[in-house]
């Protein structure tokens, strides 16, 4: 069985094989339990797509953190998403909105 990225598609969290898919809702406990086991997962909405990572500071003594990825036009975009705690959908939302402007900006500039 292969594993599949978790996605969020609406305000729901799928995850696990085709066969034993999951799902959660986005702000859940359920949802923060999953984020503090999780290394990554894709997001979906009507502006566009990134992949988040869970990453750690350098120096270590800051903890973990997320950060969202989104290639457009060649190029990398990286956003600070923030701590687990505070990963709201709300959250998700407005970086992919972000990513959308800033796209929209450099090709409206050309």
């Amino acid at each position: 069985m292969a594993r599949s990225t978790p996605i969020i598609h609406s305000n729901r969290l799928f995850y696990g094989t085709h066969e034993d898919e999951a799902q959660i809702f986005v702000g859940s406990p359920e949802w923060y339990a999953w984020l503090d086991t999780a290394t990554s997962f894709a997001f979906h909405d009507a502006h566009g797509s990134f992949t988040a990572r869970r990453e750690r500071t350098s120096n270590k003594r800051g903890g973990w953190y997320w950060k969202a990825y989104s290639r457009r036009a060649g190029k990398l975009r990286h956003a600070y998403l923030g701590k687990t705690e505070t990963l709201t959908l709300e959250r998700l939302h407005a970086v992919s909105t972000e990513f959308a402007h800033y796209t929209q900006k450099k090709t409206l500039a050309l």
